[in-house]
């Protein structure tokens, strides 16, 4: 299985950042995939919010996964991405931290994909936002199964 790049940010707003400026940053990140190409361009999964927990004073939390190193360095160089960071640079600072891992967990089964033939994982399904069209998702004995290929385009 071929293994993600997986970026993870967290960003601490600056005393003097207000609250619009701070909005206006969290409803860019919001679309920032989309603006920077998408699963086309590589970007598996991507999800901003707002930081849970504030103790140590990280407002927002970004997480990406990107299908490859040369992916993540492509969103990285992308003018979209260039433009938000010149705009964090002012009012916020952040700690970025990135690791390999599998784009997909789960137990490989020999079951293959009726489409391309792959072989299928298991997966507690968690989609809040329908991007796995249900026809990717597999039924085997009333556990729900994606394809490691099709689900990583």
């Amino acid at each position: 299985m071929q293994r993600a790049l997986w970026h993870v940010v967290l960003i601490s707003f600056k005393e003097y950042s207000t609250a619009v400026k701070r909005q206006e940053v969290y409803d860019r990140y919001q679309t920032l995939d989309q603006d920077c190409g998408g699963k086309e361009a590589g970007i598996l999964f991507w999800k901003v919010d707002w930081n849970l927990d504030l103790r140590k004073n990280f407002h927002l939390v970004e997480i990406g996964i990107f299908e490859s190193n040369e992916a993540f360095q492509a969103y990285r160089k992308h003018p979209k991405h260039v433009e938000l960071t010149n705009i964090l640079k002012n009012i916020a600072d952040w700690r970025a931290g990135d690791i390999h891992y599998p784009a997909f967990l789960g137990k490989t089964t020999e079951s293959s994909c009726p489409r391309c033939g792959e072989a299928m994982i298991k997966t507690r399904l968690y989609d809040p936002d329908g991007e796995i069209p249900l026809r990717d998702i597999v039924k085997i004995k009333g556990e729900d199964w994606v394809c490691v290929r099709c689900n990583n385009k």
